[in-house]
C-alpha cells in the first residue's frame, strides 16, 4: 500500500489546489511543515493559498452554486452515494493520512475516524429523500434553498 503522502506526491497533487474542475498550482509561495506528532517528524510539505487563491474558489465556487444548487435532490443523493463508495474504497488510504496527519492509532482510523466520516455522507445522502425544501405553516410556504458560497480563513503562518 502506498503511503498517503507518497501518494499525492507522486501524482502531483500535494503542492497544488483543486479549483474549477482542475489541479493548480498556488499563486503565492508559502509552504507549511505537516508533522506527525505521533513521532514528531516531518511528513511533508503543503501549500498555503494567498488571497488571489481564495478569490479564484470563490468565482469558481459561485459558477459552480448556479447549477448544483438546481440539482433535483435526486441528483445530488447519487453524487454523495458516488463519495461515500469512494471513500470506503479509499478507507486504508484515508486511515494512513489520518494516521500520519493527526497521529491516531491506526485501528481507531480504520475502525471509527474513516467509518464515520462515511457515515456523515451517507446520512446527508439519506436525508435529501426525506428533507423539506418546502413546508407550510398556515397559509405560508417556506423554501429552503442554498444561498451561496462562503469563505473560512484559517490560521496564518
Amino acid at each position: 500500500m502506498t503511503s498517503a503522502v507518497r501518494h499525492l506526491t507522486e501524482a502531483g497533487f500535494l503542492g497544488k489546489f483543486y479549483i474549477d474542475g482542475e489541479w493548480r498550482k498556488p499563486t503565492g509561495l508559502a509552504t507549511a511543515i505537516v508533522v506527525n506528532p505521533a513521532i514528531e517528524q516531518p511528513v511533508a510539505e503543503i501549500a498555503l493559498g494567498d488571497d488571489e487563491d481564495v478569490d479564484c474558489a470563490v468565482v469558481a465556487a459561485r459558477k459552480a452554486f448556479t447549477g448544483w444548487s438546481r440539482k433535483p435532490a435526486a441528483e445530488r443523493a447519487a453524487l454523495l452515494d458516488r463519495v461515500h463508495g469512494l471513500l470506503l474504497d479509499r478507507l486504508e488510504l484515508f486511515a494512513q493520512a489520518i494516521t500520519c496527519e493527526m497521529g491516531a492509532a491506526i485501528t481507531y482510523a480504520r475502525r471509527a475516524q474513516v467509518p464515520l466520516a462515511a457515515e456523515h455522507i451517507r446520512v446527508a445522502r439519506d436525508n435529501l429523500a426525506t428533507y423539506p425544501f418546502i413546508a407550510t405553516r398556515g397559509s405560508t410556504a417556506i423554501m429552503r434553498e442554498a444561498i451561496g458560497v462562503c469563505v473560512s480563513f484559517g490560521l496564518q503562518y
